[in-house]
């Protein structure tokens, strides 16, 4: 939205402002202080709420984790399939990534394994900064997910997940390759932590 307003010497002055659309008026944004979790030692989500322009709204909100199902086996990257649109003429070769593309996308290749058993579920009250609390269970090593359902003000459904990674001993993700640092920085004395792991044999 623009909006020209001229002065009774002549001079103009102009303000604009943005505003999104969408079918829904919240959306949920699900973010961590760590890039994976460790089994046996807890951890947290943090939901922040918000309309479409990114203003806190406070709400209630429901939260399921469930287990992923992952493949018997790991697939290389440049076997890892690619997502196409609806109704897209296509070729069997069409789906495979090039053997070149350097993008190796971890989170996407577990964004496409479907849900499997709920582990754990429960509601959360979003404050005035629109921020919620998500506590984790006592998880076993291995791929979840942590799927967020919110309703607006006029009775729509929004929705949102992430998915993330429980280290351990003996963890099995059906990944080609994943290298993870725990937190991105360490303080002075602390302890730097990582996953280095490949599902290929």
């Amino acid at each position: 939205l623009t909006t020209d307003v001229t002065d009774e010497g002549g001079e103009t002055r102009t303000g604009r402002r943005s505003f999104t659309l969408g079918f829904v008026s919240v959306r949920a944004q699900i973010d961590s202080a760590v890039s994976f979790f460790r089994a046996g030692a807890g951890g947290f989500f943090r939901i922040l709420r918000t309309d479409l322009n990114g203003t806190p709204r406070p709400g209630k909100g429901s939260w399921r984790i469930t287990a992923l199902r992952q493949p018997d086996t790991a697939l290389l990257p440049a076997d890892q399939p690619q997502s196409s649109k609806e109704g897209e003429y296509l070729t069997p070769g069409d789906r495979l990534r090039p053997r070149w593309d350097p993008a190796y996308p971890p989170d996407a290749i577990m964004r496409s394994w479907a849900d499997g058993e709920v582990l754990a579920k429960g509601e959360v009250a979003h404050k005035e900064d629109g921020g919620a609390t998500v506590t984790l269970p006592d998880l076993h090593d291995g791929a979840y997910r942590l799927n967020y359902e919110t309703t607006d003000d006029f009775g729509a459904s929004s929705t949102a997940a992430k998915e993330f990674v429980v280290a351990g001993v003996e963890t099995r993700l059906a990944l080609p390759g994943l290298l993870l640092a725990e937190s991105s920085s360490v303080l002075t004395g602390g302890t730097a932590r990582f996953i280095a792991h490949s599902g290929i044999p």
